[in-house]
């Protein structure tokens, strides 16, 4: 049979996903992420598992446009379960959703305008390091949250190494390594980024993830040379 080929519309826009849900940008950071996965991707789908009818009846109700329904055929259940259980799993992304939680209700409870200095010793180990602790126009204590390290994986950090919980094997995890080339790539490119790049009269460090078209480094040579030496 001839293969079928489409053309798709002028007005065609491609969405990516993050867990099956369109990305908005607080769908992006670490941070928010992890509090719209545990306190509405999480909670919004459980609701759903358990009555799937009352979430399809919402979703045709103009009245209930935007609220926080799922649509999705009953028969599909068994996808959404799936789809559940993945988000579950994501240990790293709700214990800071839940670390967030705890220090805001706790500042919430105790900070009354006096100094926060002795509260940061209180924080959790994911946020230390991470987080200033701060009174807003109306004298209410929040957090300001800071990027992380540069590492895309813990095992993969210089400064805040941990091992993965679900690591058989660190010496040997191919996954480590990629993440190790984009670490150290993303250092090069940061290390070796001026004004006159942003600008745009610059160039690129040649690696693999940032040269320029045409120029593209060779895959093998950037991996050697970025990974770190090993100790005689």
């Amino acid at each position: 049979m001839p293969k079928e080929t489409y053309r798709l519309a002028d007005s065609t826009t491609v969405e990516p996903l993050i867990n099956q849900w369109g990305v908005w940008s607080d769908l992006i950071a670490p941070a928010p992420y992890g509090m719209h996965l545990e306190h509405y991707q999480i909670k919004t789908v459980t609701s759903y598992l358990e009555n799937p009818e009352i979430h399809l009846k919402a979703c045709r109700n103009p009245k209930l446009i935007g609220g926080p329904f799922v649509d999705i055929p009953a028969e599909r259940a068994d996808e959404v379960r799936a789809l559940l259980d993945s988000m579950r799993g994501q240990r790293a992304n709700r214990e800071l959703a839940k670390a967030i939680t705890d220090v805001y209700e706790f500042l919430a409870r105790e900070a009354k305008g006096q100094s926060l200095e002795p509260f940061y010793a209180r924080l959790p180990e994911s946020l230390r390091g991470y987080t200033e602790l701060v009174y807003d126009y109306y004298n209410h204590p929040i957090l300001r949250l800071m990027e992380g390290p540069l590492a895309l994986l813990p095992c993969v950090s210089e400064t805040q190494y941990r091992r993965c919980a679900d690591c058989a094997d660190a010496r040997t995890c191919e996954l480590k390594s990629l993440f190790r080339v984009l670490h150290d790539s993303t250092v090069r490119i940061l290390d070796g980024w001026t004004l006159a790049d942003a600008r745009g009269s610059g160039s690129l460090p040649a690696t693999h993830l940032g040269a320029l078209p045409g120029k593209r480094a060779n895959r093998r040579s950037s991996v050697k040379e970025s990974s770190p030496k090993k100790r005689r």
